[in-house]
């Protein structure tokens, strides 16, 4: 029902989906999927997804999953975040979506999502550690 009745990205659709256990489809804007995607199967490439509406109610849509926790709603808000920081570069919403999902962090790497919080160390990764994000 979510996929056919609510709008792509809004909050309830989000809740409904996940309430629903289908995570995979929360990023999805076509209403004639069926569903079969595994939450595990989330898409490499978030831009094949209508992710736009989630992107633009993001702190709306951030709130409703972790104020009703369902199973594997952690991999859904690791997506967001990993959304906001390649489609829209908002490293700081980003961070604050791996926060939340308590993603580690980690030492530098091309696959590390958390180094220091709000400094981008894929775009810059030589100087991303500089006194100002440090302080």
């Amino acid at each position: 029902m979510a996929l056919r009745q609510l709008v792509a990205g809004s909050p309830l659709r989000t809740l409904c989906l996940l309430i629903a256990g289908q995570p995979a489809e929360v990023f999805s804007s076509d209403s004639s999927n069926s569903g079969d995607r595994s939450a595990f199967n989330m898409p490499q490439h978030p831009a094949q997804f209508g992710s736009s509406g989630m992107l633009d109610d993001w702190e709306e849509n951030l709130a409703v999953i972790t104020a009703n926790r369902t199973k594997d709603d952690e991999l859904v808000i690791i997506h967001l975040g990993d959304c906001l920081w390649k489609e829209r570069s908002q490293i700081i919403a980003a961070h604050i979506c791996y926060l939340i999902a308590e993603a580690n962090f980690e030492s530098y790497s091309d696959t590390a999502r958390l180094c220091l919080i709000g400094a981008d160390h894929w775009k810059f990764p030589r100087t991303y550690a500089n006194p100002e994000a440090i302080q």
